[in-house]
């Protein structure tokens, strides 16, 4: 195959220049001409108003002597009109004025004889319906003022020329490419460039041949699908990394000063267990010392970089795990204001934040021995409902943020303000939260000093005791209950400032979630939950059943005071009453030193004994009852097996009895048992024995007694019968 002449393309640009010129000369003329067609008709049309506005002289088709005719009408007929006088005229036809005066002698045939001429009369019309000749004649109007005369346009203009200057240079490069492609050619590739001519002829069309050649280049990029973005990303971020790795960069020291303040205290469903400060941040000698012995080495990262949203509202694990962080700043890959982790604690972190089996990516940082670390979570379906418009995206972000970190889980957050929940979804996979919201209809409202650690005066809802399970802070507070997979956030938290909302709210969501995504009736679980407070609530337990010898220790210690007034008082009864003082005082020294220490253990073996109990879940005490809460009740009768509930049995100080089913199956009956209404149970033949158990404190009997009689059923006297309850086959 020849290759494409550069004379063929020389000639066919100069054929193409050629066809533009000749074509934008011939539309010149067009528009000269059309453009003095219009000059010659405006031209016409502002004389023939001239004429009749009495400005000059000059005929133009008769139409001055009938202009004269109309002006003598309109002196002598001040009702007359143009239109009036034109159809006058019209019915005048072609007779002769001196034959009408033969027959009907009048001076007006002389005056409308002008008029009689048919093109007069379409003149004057045309003029009449576009200017209005009445106001002309009769109040010197001037329309021909209106009338601009234009100017006659060029055949050729500089801008014209440009234009269809670019026109010839696009058909030569059409023309080019033609050819081209017909001698099977590339245009671009197979172009004569080593060619002068070439060269010049492409650069006499340069308006159609630089953009076609840019255009070219920059289809080939796009078409060869390389994906720049990332590729600048990789190749950024590897320079980046081999710049820190072989030193070319200079990398900055740690920016690690203090450990991060702990934003929540630690949590539990009942009581918070305390939890280890955070271990101090190394001294920046020491770190210097450390980075300058490991200069000439690399024995790995140092620190690990994790962004905040997977410590946000999780901080109290990082506390009870005893795992430190510490506030830092990052440049590369991605400027970030995060937290470090030493690498030599990331295991417990991950352990600490459930990480421990998520996909995991580093990236070199800007900071020497320091490593980026990304976690791949999933993030569920989340939904917002009512929230304020100021509090959407904030609420938004913060749901997200628990959802990736709780194996994406799906969430609908929905703002209540204190009106009954209503569902928002009807799936059962996902987890409903209710802001500000109890799951009973009658409320009772209080206020909350302190949540979660985090200082406030916000209202707050009392929780219901006998549906689910209530999540409290550390001070006690009932933040969350939970029913089923429902979460009822009982506090106002947008009450609390932009800077403490956030983390306060997904410490409320990740314990609510935790306990709506286990089994609330999981006895072994929350056992064992409970049992991790098992040393507190000994005490609280121990403090309760003391109230007698601490009350006996009260008494003598006012009678002692007593003794001693009366010593003051009485002078002549001095030696009885310093005798009385002093076995007085014998009398608390073995109260205190050996009957108190005595029941001291006696009661500790006493409370062992009872979380040790088969049937205990958990053990509560306050300073006025005790609550314990059983295992699953399961009622046998007639070979079949009835799943009664879950109850809690809280005795008070005085011997009162309650008995309340947490978890009720029964459907069709307001009773807790068969023979429980009302929380007050009918005991039968074992009321003796068990108010003696509780006159004397015997609780683990007691509670041993209660769960017995709740397992039985006697079908002749119950308040409910057994079949209103869920049969189970285990």
């Amino acid at each position: 195959m020849r290759r494409i002449s550069i004379w063929e393309a020389l000639g066919a640009f100069a054929i193409a220049a050629a066809f533009a010129f000749l074509v934008s000369g011939g539309i010149g003329l067009i528009r000269h001409v059309s453009t003095g067609n219009d000059i010659e008709a405006a031209t016409d049309e502002r004389n023939a108003l001239r004429i009749i506005e009495g400005q000059t002289g000059a005929d133009q088709h008769n139409l001055l002597p009938a202009v004269r005719s109309l002006r003598e009408m309109f002196e002598h007929d001040p009702q007359m009109t143009v239109e009036r006088a034109l159809q006058l005229a019209s019915g005048m036809g072609n007779a002769q004025p001196n034959w009408l005066n033969e027959v009907a002698p009048s001076p007006r045939w002389a005056v409308l004889a002008p008029l009689t001429d048919p093109s007069v009369r379409e003149r004057l019309q045309a003029l009449n319906a576009r200017d209005h000749l009445d106001d002309v004649l009769r109040n010197g109007a001037r329309p021909s003022e209106r009338i601009a005369i234009p100017a006659m346009p060029p055949y050729w203009s500089r801008l014209e020329m440009f234009y269809w200057y670019l026109a010839g240079c696009v058909v030569f490069a059409l023309i080019y490419g033609i050819r081209a492609s017909m001698d099977r050619k590339h245009p671009i590739l197979d172009a004569p460039w080593g060619s002068v001519p070439c060269l010049l002829a492409f650069a006499a069309a340069a308006p159609a041949t630089v953009p076609s050649i840019i255009a070219y280049g920059v289809w080939r990029l796009f078409a060869a699908e390389v994906p720049w973005a990332e590729r600048w990303r990789s190749f950024t971020h590897g320079a980046a990394v081999l710049g820190y790795r072989f030193r070319l960069f200079r990398r900055l020291p740690p920016a690690v000063l203090a450990p991060a303040a702990p934003i929540a205290a630690s949590s539990s469903r009942v009581v918070a267990a305390s939890t280890p400060a955070p271990s101090p941040a190394p001294q920046a000698s020491e770190r210097n010392e450390e980075e300058g012995n490991d200069e000439d080495g690399d024995d790995g990262p140092e620190w690990f970089v994790i962004h905040p949203d997977e410590l946000l509202g999780r901080e109290h694990l990082l506390q009870q795990a005893g795992v430190p962080y510490f506030p830092i700043t990052i440049g590369v890959p991605e400027h970030l204001k995060a937290f470090a982790v030493e690498a030599s604690r990331i295991d417990d972190f991950e352990r600490a934040l459930d990480l421990a089996d998520a996909e995991a990516e580093d990236h070199e940082t800007d900071i020497d021995r320091t490593v980026r670390r990304v976690y791949d979570g999933e993030t569920g379906e989340i939904a917002v409902n009512h929230v304020p418009s100021e509090r959407y995206g904030l609420v938004e972000d913060v749901i997200g943020t628990v959802s990736m970190n709780s194996s994406g889980v799906s969430i609908a957050f929905t703002h209540m303000g204190g009106r009954a929940a209503h569902p928002t979804v009807s799936e059962d996979d996902w987890i409903e939260v209710f802001h500000l919201c109890a799951p009973v209809a009658q409320q009772q409202w209080t206020r909350l000093g302190s949540v979660f650690g985090a200082a406030c005066d916000v209202s707050a809802i009392k929780p219901s005791e006998e549906r689910g399970l209530i999540v409290k802070d550390a001070d006690g507070n009932a933040v969350v209950q939970v029913v089923g997979r429902k979460v009822y956030v009982l506090c106002d938290l947008f009450a609390l400032d932009e800077e403490r909302l956030p983390s306060v709210l997904a410490r409320v969501l990740y314990e609510g979630v935790r306990v709506a995504e286990d089994n609330p009736l999981d006895d072994d679980e929350d056992a064992a939950a409970w049992r991790a407070t098992l040393d507190a609530e000994r005490d609280s337990y121990v403090k309760l059943c003391l109230q007698t010898v601490d009350a006996r220790k009260d008494a003598v210690e006012k009678e002692i005071a007593a003794h001693e007034q009366d010593i003051r008082e009485c002078g002549q009864r001095i030696t009885v009453a310093v005798r009385k003082r002093h076995g007085a005082q014998q009398t608390l020294e073995r109260l205190v030193n050996e009957e108190r220490k005595t029941e001291i253990e006696r009661l500790k073996k006493e409370f062992d004994q009872l979380a040790a109990a088969k049937p205990v879940l958990a053990v509560r005490a306050y300073a006025d009852r005790i609550e314990v809460d059983t295992r699953t009740v399961v009622v046998p009768h007639m070979g079949r097996r009835y799943e009664i509930g879950r109850f809690r049995i809280t005795i008070d100080d005085r011997g009162g009895l309650s008995l309340a089913n947490l978890s009720n199956t029964a459907s069709g009956t307001h009773c807790e048992h068969p023979h429980v209404r009302d929380r007050r149970p009918c005991l039968g033949n074992i009321t003796e024995a068990l108010s003696k158990l509780l006159g004397e404190r015997e609780y683990a009997l007691a509670v041993n007694l209660l769960f017995r009689f709740l397992e039985s059923y006697n079908p002749s006297n119950p308040f409910s019968k057994i079949e209103h309850w869920k049969e189970v086959s285990r």
